[in-house]
């Protein structure tokens, strides 16, 4: 069977590897630069690239409540 993560609404697992959280979660210079550009505080900019890089993974935005709280953690300390 196919996993979820495969199909037409990928959605996150439950856990990604430190290697999956960069490849997917490290954001570039020019993220971060946009993301400063676009968005203000501490929160915002966490919350704006973490929707940014979960878009660029999954093909949509998913609701805030659907992030796993490790992906935010990884992302803020970034």
């Amino acid at each position: 069977m196919t996993s979820i993560a495969r199909t037409a609404y990928p959605r996150f697992q439950h856990h990604l590897s430190e290697n999956e959280l960069n490849e997917n979660f490290l954001p570039t210079d020019e993220e971060i630069a946009y993301m400063r550009k676009n968005s203000r505080g501490d929160l915002g900019r966490t919350v704006f690239l973490t929707l940014l890089k979960s878009c660029q993974l999954l093909g949509y935005i998913p609701q805030i409540s659907q992030v796993p709280p490790y992906i935010f953690q990884y992302v803020s300390t970034q």
